[in-house]
């Protein structure tokens, strides 16, 4: 048998103000039932911010669509 696609997966996006800038920060867990592989990314960039989650998305949808 093949490997089961997680069945919940998450992406917190925290935005926090530094000066005149922007940190963003996400927490990326692509199967909340094992927790232990969740990432972190910061960026200060609204384009890499929204590019990651778009990564996130299209991947976890992608493991449901096979």
């Amino acid at each position: 048998m093949g490997q089961v696609p997680p069945r919940a997966a998450v992406c917190i996006v925290r935005a926090e103000r530094q000066g005149a800038g922007m940190l963003i920060s996400l927490v990326i867990a692509e199967n909340i039932e094992e927790i232990s592989g969740q990432r972190s990314m910061h960026v200060t960039n609204i384009d890499a911010a929204l590019d990651a989650v778009r990564h996130f998305l299209v991947q976890f949808v992608s493991q449901h669509t096979k």
